[in-house]
C-alpha cells in the first residue's frame, strides 16, 4: 500500500508540478531509503529529467451575453460567404426556456434571447415569429428582444429563422413553447 502511495505521489508530481518547470532543468535522484525525489536544483547523484512538451489547446471565443452591446449582430469576419445551413454552427432560442410558464405578467413583457455562432453574415437577418406571426417591432439583427404586452394567457410559440437578403431560409432554430398564466378570482356559488 505504501508503494502505491509513492507511485501516486510521483504521478501527481509529474502531472501537476513539473509542467510549471517546463523551461527549467529538472533533476531526479533516489535517496538511501529508496524514495525518488525531484528538484530544479542539482543534487549529488541526480540525473537530468527530460520533460515532454506541455499540452496546449485553443478554444472558440465565448458567445456574447444577452443584452450586452456585443450581442448586436454585425458582419462575420470569416471568409465563408455561403448561404447554407452549414454557415452557422449554432442557432438556438435560449430564452424563454422550453415550456416555461410566466405568471401574472398582465400587460408586462417577456425577454427573448438567442444564441448564434458564428456572427450573422452581411445580408442575413433573423425572422422572429410568435404564434406563427412576425414579431412586429423586431428588426432582425439582435440576439435579444423584449416582447411587449399585453400577451394573452395560454400557450404561445416562438420560432426564429435566419434568412438571406431574398428572404430564403438558411437555418431555423428549434421552436420554443411557453405559457402565460393569470390568477383569477373564483366566483362564489350562487352569484
Amino acid at each position: 500500500m505504501l508503494t502505491l502511495m509513492r507511485i501516486f505521489k510521483t504521478l501527481l508530481l509529474l502531472v501537476f508540478v513539473l509542467p510549471a518547470y517546463a523551461n527549467t532543468d529538472i533533476y531526479s535522484w533516489t535517496d538511501e531509503s529508496g524514495e525518488r525525489h525531484f528538484s530544479d536544483m542539482p543534487q549529488e547523484g541526480a540525473e537530468s529529467v527530460e520533460l515532454s512538451p506541455t499540452n496546449t489547446f485553443s478554444s472558440e471565443p465565448p458567445a456574447p451575453e444577452l443584452g450586452s452591446a456585443s450581442a448586436s449582430l454585425g458582419g462575420d469576419e470569416s471568409a465563408d460567404d455561403g448561404n447554407t445551413e452549414d454557415s452557422y454552427k449554432n442557432f438556438a432560442i435560449v430564452a424563454p426556456s422550453q415550456e416555461e410558464t410566466f405568471w401574472n405578467i398582465g400587460d408586462g413583457t417577456i425577454s427573448v434571447g438567442m444564441a448564434l455562432s458564428p456572427r450573422l453574415k452581411p445580408g442575413h437577418r433573423i425572422q422572429l415569429l410568435m404564434d406563427g406571426a412576425p414579431v412586429p417591432d423586431y428588426r432582425g439583427k439582435s440576439l435579444s428582444h423584449t416582447l411587449q404586452g399585453p400577451i394573452a394567457r395560454g400557450q404561445h410559440s416562438l420560432q426564429a429563422t435566419i434568412v438571406d437578403a431574398d428572404g430564403n431560409p438558411i437555418k431555423t432554430a428549434e421552436g420554443v413553447t411557453f405559457f402565460v398564466q393569470q390568477t383569477s378570482v373564483g366566483r362564489r356559488p350562487g352569484i
